[in-house]
């Protein structure tokens, strides 16, 4: 019988900072991921956990009008959205390189992340996100 597809349960927390001296800004991005499956209550202890954190910079051509709360919903947006693609590439060729099966994480979408922080802006970048995995 065929083992159902994993459940994998995503945090992320950006943390960004405005640079005026060198005109960028700089953000820091950590993903965490837990897997586990399907049916089963989550453990404690998943059977796997990967944590990766992304350094961005973005550089400006002008400063005009940015202010900490503005760079601080672009870090939140942009950064997690923009490190993404290179996250999905880590885990799966991660998971491969130490032999276990590829765990293709999905496209996160703009939409996705916006509904990820309407539905909890207090702590959106805390919330987990159950994917669910198909083989």
């Amino acid at each position: 019988a065929d083992e159902p597809p994993p459940v994998v349960a995503f945090r992320f927390n950006a943390d960004t900072d405005l640079d005026r001296e060198l005109q960028r800004i700089n953000a820091r991005v950590i993903f965490s991921f837990d897997a586990y499956f399907e049916g089963d209550e989550r453990p404690e202890s998943p059977p796997l956990h990967i944590d990766v954190a992304f350094a961005l910079r973005y550089s400006l051509q002008s400063l005009d009008q940015i202010d900490e709360e503005k760079i601080d919903a672009f870090g939140k947006m942009n950064a997690v959205y923009n490190a993404w693609p290179y996250v999905r590439e880590f885990v799966q060729s991660t998971l491969v390189r130490m032999g276990l099966p590829a765990l293709t994480l999905p496209v996160l979408t703009s939409g996705v992340l916006s509904g990820i922080y309407k539905r909890d802006e207090s702590s959106a970048e805390q919330r987990e996100e159950p994917i669910h995995q198909s083989r």
